[in-house]
């Protein structure tokens, strides 16, 4: 290799890297900028039009008239400048205000480039982003401590993290973003999920964090630091005599397990996760976190074929907190669950033929790369997929709307599902399919998710022009076959279920306790 060719190779890098830092530079920048009234009138118009272009469903729950007035007295009060994040509280009010979760307003947040990205790794995690929270009656809990720091036990109540209340921040943020319908049990389950972005909203990162919190009754003051990885060369292991040994074909298996049910070595949980009841090994509990990833077929059929070879009589399906991810997963779990076919989706309504083939690449990432190789294939087939009705609305003809036949040897046994507020979207619709057939026993609150349809499938996030800010927002009306009468609510539990501070305190887990209990019974 000459050396010009070294110096321009050298000299690109160099310059990718120079315009990488210049790109982070810039949007921090951006986030303390004021934006004239001007540009920010702009962009409201800018979501208006989009919202109305793109949104199937905008006025099912708020009539067109009322989200007109809303935007119009958003454009009289915009009237100085603001910073992005100062436009954001009001912006997303409007949007939160058309009540369909998936439609939202994203701000802001400080970029860091991958130079600062390397030191930040080297440095440890933050122990505040290791925790995870219930925010109920008021008050923030520790749920689970994935930190080193050990004097913070699942219970704590935090009263305040330097000089920041929970509570400020959840009057302040709690209209920026909606349920599925006139659901209430969805925000505070959604507040405590996203607290830490929510907090560093009003607070810059730093190395450490002042908490001031409520450990039964006695208050503590603890500094909040970064779990500093260990260094210095790895000390030589001591087998004990009753450690045991794995075999290749047993280290083989559990890397093979913790791939296809998605093993977070930082959390050191699975996505999906099956235990059994230590006093009663017949009683399985599956725990999904969420309805993503790629290996979701051969996980259920691993999970499936070892409750048979187990013989087991119970199923607790766990669905609490579960924000939702793909249909196609959960049509494959409702097929091990249901031994007769079953309409899973009715229908799904956009507002044009071209909705679904103009957005099916609009925020394509290096992963999702090869979809560009279908293109000529996908966009022209959901371009004629998508009819028009009599009525003049358009409507995709897809798979989700044929029976979802059940596997050759489904799980026929007792199956109770736990749900809270948290389960939306995805999580909903196959609790609502459950519900229709009368399959399970449903323990715990109210979903977020409406029962009878959700505006999802492809989420297009766009950039507003000015403020930068992003916004996401469904454009498929999913509708369920049989559904529920009470319109614009969730599915309702058989058994409502709700934990009382005693319980936040002591860590019990009140609905799967019930649960244990009425088996027993």
């Amino acid at each position: 290799m000459n050396n010009k060719l070294v110096q321009k190779i050298v000299a690109f890098i160099v310059s990718i890297f120079v315009l990488s830092c210049t790109s982070v530079k810039r949007a921090n920048a951006h986030l303390e900028k004021k934006i004239t009234a001007e540009k920010l009138q702009k962009d409201i118009n800018y979501v208006e039009r989009k919202l109305n272009k793109l949104h199937p469903s905008l006025d099912l729950y708020i009539s067109k008239e009322q989200l007109v007035k809303k935007f119009d007295s958003l454009r009289m009060v915009t009237k100085n400048p603001l910073a992005p994040n100062e436009f954001y509280l009001g912006i997303s009010n409007v949007v939160a205000a058309v009540k369909q979760g998936h439609c939202r307003i994203i701000p802001l947040s400080k970029k860091t480039s991958k130079s600062q990205l390397k030191v930040l790794k080297k440095r440890g995690e933050m122990s505040f982003n290791l925790l995870k929270f219930r925010y109920w009656n008021d008050k923030l809990y520790v749920t689970k401590n994935f930190s080193r720091d050990t004097l913070i036990k699942v219970g704590t109540v935090i009263e305040s993290i330097d000089g920041i209340t929970p509570k400020s921040l959840y009057d302040k943020y709690k209209s920026t973003y909606a349920s599925d319908g006139y659901n209430t049990t969805f925000h505070p389950h959604s507040f405590a999920s996203k607290f830490n972005s929510i907090f560093y909203l009003e607070h810059p990162k730093n190395d450490s964090l002042k908490m001031v919190f409520n450990y039964k009754g006695t208050i503590n003051e603890r500094l909040l630091v970064r779990n500093i990885p260990k260094r210095g060369k790895k000390s030589q292991k001591v087998i004990a005599h009753n450690t045991v040994v794995l075999t290749k074909a047993e280290k083989k298996r559990i890397k093979t397990e913790n791939k296809i049910f998605e093993y977070d070595k930082i959390l050191k949980e699975k996505n999906r996760n099956l235990t059994y009841v230590p006093s009663d090994s017949s009683i399985a509990i599956l725990k999904i976190k969420q309805f993503s990833g790629n290996y979701y077929e051969k996980a259920y059929k691993s999970i499936f074929s070892e409750l048979r070879k187990r013989n087991t009589k119970t199923l607790i399906l766990d669905l609490r907190n579960n924000p939702g991810g793909a249909l196609s997963e959960i049509k494959t779990l409702f097929s091990y669950l249901s031994s007769t076919p079953v309409v899973f989706v009715d229908s799904v309504k956009v507002t044009r033929r071209s909705s679904l083939p103009l957005n099916l690449y609009r925020n394509l990432t290096l992963s999702k790369a090869p979809l560009v190789l279908a293109s000529p294939f996908l966009m022209p087939f959901y371009y004629f997929a998508t009819k028009k009705n009599a009525n003049g609305e358009y409507y995709v003809s897809i798979s989700s709307n044929k029976l979802v036949s059940p596997q050759p040897n489904p799980y026929t046994g007792k199956l109770y599902v736990l749900i809270n507020g948290g389960s939306f979207s995805a999580a909903a619709v196959l609790s609502a399919n459950l519900k229709n057939i009368e399959r399970a026993t449903f323990v715990g609150e109210e979903t977020g998710g409406a029962y009878q349809s959700t505006v999802a499938g492809i989420l297009p996030v766009l950039t507003l022009p000015n403020s930068k800010l992003k916004f996401r927002l469904g454009i498929e009306d999913i509708s369920i076959n049989n559904k529920l009468k009470i319109f614009g609510r969730g599915v309702f539990p058989d058994k409502n279920i709700v934990p009382s501070d005693s319980d936040l305190e002591n860590g019990i887990d009140t609905e799967m306790n019930w649960v244990l209990e009425d088996i027993k019974k």
